[in-house]
């Protein structure tokens, strides 16, 4: 592997500088400034897009970066040339998180074990897990604690026999509006924390954009499955526009 590869499943995360123009972000916030006026999830108080990319066509040139070549690029040097795109990706908007991973709880999920018999027997610390989320912080992170934050290494297979260990250490990343942010999707990370938030500070809205990739293999199918079930779920629960996209 390479080293921004072995950096994500190693310590879980790492941060690939100036990948968007900051016209583009600009435009992006622009964009989801005014899309987020009709159309979201109400998710506990908070505002939601799920399962948005490629078919949300009033973000413009936003809805297609999912498969823009910046990104795919950084996509192939972690996972290698035999990835597909996980049909995962979400929009937050000033939305508050805990700490979590983004392992779909499957077990959870009964219509899977009918489509996928053998669902109980993969577990995530398997070498053949291989999925990652793709993100980008539309503002900028450099001088406050409201990025993204992460505990270091709890992705590996030793945090799940050992988590006190793991647990210890939490990181926030002061990334620029420009920078991705890759990781795989077992580690431990959160967003903001509810008291004294971005935008309370600044007057602005904090953005999350996040995509999903993996390695072209059953872990990644059947996270698939899991994650089309649910964004097709929320995505029904949607406060909304009549606007010209669909549901996967």
């Amino acid at each position: 592997m390479n080293s921004i590869a072995d950096k994500v499943f190693s310590e879980g995360f790492a941060v690939v500088s100036n990948v968007l123009e900051e016209d583009e972000v600009v435009l992006f916030r622009e964009l989801l400034n005014d899309y987020f006026r009709s159309n979201y999830l109400n998710f506990n108080g908070e505002k939601v897009v799920s399962g948005w990319s490629g078919i949300t066509h009033k973000l413009g040139p936003m809805n297609n970066l999912y498969k823009d070549s910046r990104v795919t690029e950084i996509v192939e040097k972690v996972l290698g040339e035999d990835w597909i795109f996980s049909e995962h990706s979400g929009i937050h908007q000033d939305k508050i998180t805990p700490w979590h991973n983004d392992i779909l709880p499957l077990d959870k999920m009964d219509l899977l074990r009918y489509v996928y018999p053998i669902v109980k027997t993969l577990k995530p610390s398997d070498d053949g897990y291989k999925i990652i989320n793709v993100c980008f912080l539309l503002q900028d992170h450099s001088d406050n604690e409201h990025g993204l934050w992460f505990k270091p290494c709890s992705n590996r297979q030793e945090f799940y026999s050992n988590k006190q260990e793991f647990c210890e250490q939490e990181i926030c990343v002061h990334s620029n509006s420009t920078d991705l942010i890759v990781f795989d999707q077992r580690v431990e990370h959160r967003g903001q924390r509810p008291e004294n938030t971005y935008f309370e500070k600044y007057k602005k809205h904090r953005y999350l954009v996040t995509m999903g990739y993996g390695v072209d293999n059953f872990y990644t199918k059947q996270h698939i499955a899991g994650t089309v079930y649910r964004q097709n779920q929320q995505r029904a629960s949607m406060i909304r526009e009549i606007e010209n996209d669909t549901i996967k």
